[in-house]
């Protein structure tokens, strides 16, 4: 026994009938609208659908006009996503469609996905974000009320700078900012996608300014008014991948409006807009500050005085306070965990809101390898060094500087192999 979904094309709206599995047609529990042409204009003669499923991903494909004006038997495919939503207690089927805009690609035949929904989502104006990121579309302008009903969007009343935030450092290379499907709650731009990025062992904020609302998918009157919205339509820009750790979105109002509507997701994009990005370094929320009695943490942001190795992560940690906020140890790259701490280990600090604030980096003077350890292969590195057979920069570099003098030499050479020899030991 089960539940069976039969999919219904009625007058080009698709309708979703629940029975019981193995029981007669007549034990049809509920008939839902989840797909209509009541959406946008530009969709007309939509029907005789397919669902596939497409790795993880479930899809529509159906019929539509090449021309909505002229209608008849011409038609193309299309395809849109569908998701599971919860109406009245009941899990039915919710189709992203139907539309004419530009949309992700299938996930499966791409290196991208929509990363948003796994965000942690703040705002800096007391607004909801519980529809911002939740993956659905909203395409019904004037269709049946338990498909509005379940699909709702973010509203925001005045200028709002939403944070994404997330667990760990993810690539992305594309941005889109779903418009809402009322003429009277539309964008026309947003007025910054700042994405702050690690990069070189710092952070970095990439700012791209003004991005537009693309004017093909909105009609206005002789006064400026919006007249029709194409359902599903996002202003987007799309850029080289970046590894970031946040992006954040700011909105204004239009002039004569008094609220807009948003959605959001990240991902995998093909058109390439052209936006000019201004890069700066990432400001450092100045309530949240880290000190520490046993350490210490210099203005270049390195963590220094680490006299007994090995030093456990956790052990760090414990000589370290964070006031107005929480401190997470992560191996160089940003990501990995650590047990041991060594030079390029990066302890991250965070503000009571889950917001990367600041990155300091651990120097152990000797540690040139990072293990957090001083040996043979510290001593083979810096001799490899002298000798110009590697490279070093950055903490590692620092870290080889023993005698404090500002330069690698012989004399740092020396050093390592008499705290080796326990002849002396080096200072942190």
């Amino acid at each position: 026994m089960g539940l069976v979904y039969f999919l219904v094309d009625a007058a080009a709206c698709l309708q979703l009938i629940m029975g019981s599995f193995f029981h007669d047609p007549s034990t049809v529990q509920h008939n839902d609208l989840i797909s209509s042409r009541q959406g946008g204009k530009n969709s007309s003669g939509t029907g005789h659908h397919s669902v596939v499923q497409v790795g993880q991903q479930l899809f529509m494909i159906y019929h539509r006009h090449n021309d909505p004006t002229q209608g008849g038997g011409s038609r193309n495919h299309a395809i849109d996503e569908i998701k599971w939503i919860t109406v009245n207690g009941r899990e039915v089927m919710y189709v992203n469609g139907p539309n004419v805009t530009l949309q992700p690609k299938v996930e499966q035949y791409s290196d991208y996905r929509n990363i948003a929904e796994e965000a942690k989502v703040t705002g800096n104006t007391n607004v909801s974000t519980q529809y911002l990121n939740d993956g659905l579309l909203s395409h019904q302008k004037n269709g049946h009320s338990n498909v509005k009903n379940a699909v709702g969007e973010t509203v925001i009343t005045g200028t709002t700078t939403f944070v994404f935030n997330f667990a760990e450092t993810r690539a992305i290379r594309s941005v889109m900012v779903y418009n809402s499907g009322t003429e009277s709650q539309i964008f026309r731009h947003i007025k910054q996608i700042k994405l702050v990025c690690w990069e070189n062992g710092e952070l970095v904020a990439k700012c791209i300014n003004n991005v537009s609302f693309n004017s093909e998918y909105y009609t206005t009157d002789a006064d400026g008014k919006v007249t029709y919205v194409e359902p599903c339509a996002a202003a987007y820009a799309v850029f080289g991948e970046q590894q970031v750790v946040s992006v954040e979105i700011t909105l204004e109002i239009p002039a004569g409006q008094s609220v807009i509507t948003v959605k959001v997701t990240s991902g995998n994009e093909t058109v390439i807009n052209e936006y000019h990005i201004t890069v700066e370094k990432a400001a450092a929320n100045e309530n949240v500050t880290i000190e520490s009695e046993m350490y210490t943490i210099g203005e270049d942001k390195m963590i220094t005085g680490l006299t007994e190795q090995p030093v456990t992560a956790e052990t760090l940690l414990a000589g370290l306070t964070v006031n107005g906020g929480t401190a997470v140890i992560t191996a160089a790259d940003g990501v990995t965990d650590v047990t041991n701490v060594g030079t390029g280990t990066l302890v991250k600090v965070y503000d009571e809101a889950g917001v990367l604030c600041d990155v300091y980096t651990v120097v152990i003077y000797g540690d040139v390898s990072g293990d957090g350890k001083i040996d043979a292969l510290d001593l083979m590195t810096v001799r490899q060094y002298l000798k110009k057979k590697v490279d070093m920069a950055g903490v590692y570099a620092v870290a080889s500087d023993v005698s404090g003098d500002g330069k690698v030499d012989a004399l740092d050479l020396m050093m390592v192999r008499q705290h080796l020899k326990l002849r002396l030991t080096i200072e942190q």
